[in-house]
This record gives C-alpha cells, sequence and structure tokens, in this order.
C-alpha cells in the first residue's frame, strides 16, 4: 500500500510548492490575485490544447503497439514542435507576449 500512494505525496509538494512561489511572487511583483490568475490564462490554454492531441497522439500509438521508446521521442517532439508553432503563431491567446507587466519600481 506504501508504494502504491507515493505519488499523492509527491503531488502534495508540488501543490504546496506552487503556492509558496505564488505567494512570494505576488509580494515581490506587487500583482493582486486575479492579475496573477489572468497571467496564467494563455499557458493553460496552450497546455490544454497541447496535452488534448499529445493525448490523442498517445492513444494512436499505442494502438499500433509502438515501442515505449520510440513512443516517448515521438511524443516529445510533437509536443515540443506544436507547443512552440502554436505560441509563434500566437493561435493561443496572449501567447508569446507578456498579459500582464510587472509594476515600475
Amino acid at each position: 500500500m506504501g508504494c502504491r500512494r507515493s505519488g499523492d505525496g509527491a503531488v502534495a509538494a508540488l501543490i504546496c510548492s506552487f503556492l509558496l512561489m505564488a505567494q512570494l511572487s505576488l509580494r515581490l511583483t506587487g500583482l493582486t490575485r486575479s492579475e496573477f490568475v489572468v497571467a496564467h490564462v494563455p499557458g493553460l490554454a496552450l497546455a490544454g490544447v497541447i496535452g488534448t492531441s499529445t493525448w490523442a497522439l498517445v492513444e494512436g500509438l499505442r494502438a499500433l503497439q509502438v515501442s515505449p521508446l520510440l513512443l516517448l521521442v515521438e511524443v516529445v517532439l510533437f509536443a515540443a514542435a506544436e507547443g512552440l508553432l502554436l505560441a509563434r503563431a500566437g493561435a493561443v491567446p496572449g501567447t508569446g507576449r507578456p498579459v500582464v507587466a510587472a509594476p515600475a519600481r
């Protein structure tokens, strides 16, 4: 049972780390929480698009019984290329441009 639930601790640590770093970022930059959330929207949209298409690719490659190493290489290359192309084309709103500028000091 201990090995099965070890991922829970890792996820909890990542969430805790993100929340603490977010709080630190808010203090250092002077952003409000709503500005912080708005700044994350383009990245979350990009992750949603890439995640969905990558999931479809993985399922298709698994159906073809591609070896795990080849599957990993193809998925990493595909996701990286798709992310770069979408960000470069501006297909996801706000990507590639700062959404919220840090206040001048």
